[in-house]
């Protein structure tokens, strides 16, 4: 007989395999009850793994946890309009739930149009629509979207795009909670950074090599012992960060996948100033990459990079060598 906590890990287990949220199939999957089943998807809903019931919404797998094919929306205007609108909303909406502002170097791209600067998109989103207005996910994205056309954005596209945007906001509308405690602030970071990974696949942002450092700081992401005069590496190099989120979204793999494999790699190592020149510059240098072309991100070690200039590793807890030397 499996216990409660047991039933549930299957059961999450199961819904996220299967990529099917009914409580028909997980009874068929589990050889259990529906009542049993019921209230096993009721869990899954308040874990966010399954949208929970909201006005208007059908019952499903979470985007962020959905496994679909990534495709690619450039030259369609009206599909990259509608989606910056409503992941703007998203990520501005989880700011102030946090009560927190943007990187420069993470807001910026994400507002490409023409003329409108992030500062200012920013200050419109936390100090007036969800800040002041007190506006719902949906209502926001909405008051955004009728104030580009007071910027210069094309009046078409804006009336075209207002269902789409009702469309895309709904999975991820919730009510607004504030968010204080300071793991959960971490795992919500490294979830924004997958999802701009995705969209980086879907409208190109393949030219932010460095975004990873900007949403999780050194100071967050797990490290080593710092030392006076000592520099922060990324033992997997930014760059390839980025390449290998794009690998997994061609994959098929969800945004919450995605961020579990940054939550791996993304680690920082506290290395003396020569040694980091040592892996910036020569024939061989490892700046943007892995010394093995072929490195496996899910099987190959971490420390790679530091192990191929024979750089003494200053290992990080938890994030242990994985490699025979």
């Amino acid at each position: 007989m499996l216990t409660t906590n047991e039933l549930l890990s299957l059961s999450r287990a199961t819904v996220i395999r299967t990529q099917n949220p009914g409580v028909a199939a997980l009874q068929a999957q589990l050889r259990i009850g529906h009542a049993s089943a019921s209230g096993l998807i009721v869990q899954l809903q308040r874990e966010g793994i399954l949208l929970s019931p909201f006005p208007g919404r059908a019952a499903g797998m979470h985007p962020d946890w959905r496994r679909i094919p990534v495709r690619s929306i450039q030259g369609d205007a009206r599909l990259t309009h509608f989606e910056r609108v409503v992941q703007l909303a998203l990520f501005y909406f989880e700011l102030a739930e946090e009560d927190s502002d943007a990187h420069s170097q993470i807001a910026r791209p994400q507002v490409p149009w023409a003329g409108i600067h992030w500062k200012t998109v920013q200050q419109q989103f936390r100090s007036a629509w969800y800040g002041q207005q007190k506006l719902s996910l949906t209502e926001a994205a909405l008051a955004f979207n009728a104030w580009l056309g007071t910027q210069g954005v094309e009046e078409a596209l804006l009336e075209e795009a207002r269902s789409a945007i009702r469309a895309g906001c709904l999975p991820y509308e919730r009510q607004f909670r504030p968010v204080r405690d300071e793991r959960e602030r971490l795992d919500r970071l490294y979830v924004r950074m997958a999802r701009f990974f995705r969209r980086g696949v879907r409208e190109d942002f393949s030219h932010h090599s460095r975004v990873a450092e900007y949403f999780v700081g050194n100071d967050l992401a797990p490290h080593s012992e710092k030392a006076s005069g000592f520099h922060g590496e990324h033992v997997v190099p930014c760059a390839v960060l980025r390449g290998v989120a794009f690998d997994c979204y061609a994959e098929r793999w969800s945004v919450m996948d995605v961020a579990a494999l940054m939550k791996q790699l993304l680690v920082v190592a506290y290395i003396p100033q020569e040694a980091k020149s040592l892996l910036d510059s020569g024939r061989h240098c490892l700046r943007d990459r892995m010394p093995d072309p072929e490195w496996d991100p899910l099987k190959g070690c971490i420390y790679a990079s530091l192990h191929a200039k024979n750089i003494e590793v200053p290992f990080v807890a938890g994030y242990p060598c994985t490699c025979v030397h």
